[in-house]
């Protein structure tokens, strides 16, 4: 009988204690929820597009499959979406701290610098860049 009586003291409190956090929110929370919300890609960029376009910010470029994109000394940019190769110049990944040449592949939404003269990369895809500095576009 003492033990039913234990057990059944066990079960109301461990019931509580699960209940209890449930209530609190430990047991939600997942991908989507309202403590974690799913987005859009367009509302993302459109994000991207207020919070850098303007004020003379990064600037969005599209570039055609097998176009090139030609950055001035100094200026930067990074891989959105599509594919890119360092075609001519020399690249630094400021994201790694890797030197990247001719040949090279682009690591999306590593922020690369052209440094020592202009630096080109060759889209091997169409491609959207994010470009801080002059630059220009090129065709094959």
């Amino acid at each position: 009988m003492k033990k039913t009586i234990i057990f059944a003291i066990m079960f109301i409190m461990a019931a509580g204690v699960f209940f209890g956090g449930y209530k609190a929110g430990a047991a939600g929370g997942g991908a989507g929820s309202a403590s974690d919300p799913l987005i859009t890609k367009s509302y993302l960029e459109a994000r991207l597009a207020q919070a850098l376009g303007t004020s003379g910010g990064y600037v969005k470029v599209a570039v055609a499959k097998n176009g090139r994109i030609r950055l001035s000394e100094t200026g930067q940019l990074f891989l959105y979406s599509g594919a890119g190769t360092v075609s001519d110049g020399k690249f630094v990944d400021l994201s790694s701290g890797d030197l990247f040449s001719k040949g090279n592949v682009c690591v999306k939404y590593n922020i690369f610098f052209a440094a020592g003269g202009s630096a080109v990369i060759q889209a091997g895809t169409d491609s959207v860049f994010y470009v801080l500095g002059p630059y220009t576009l090129e065709s094959e």
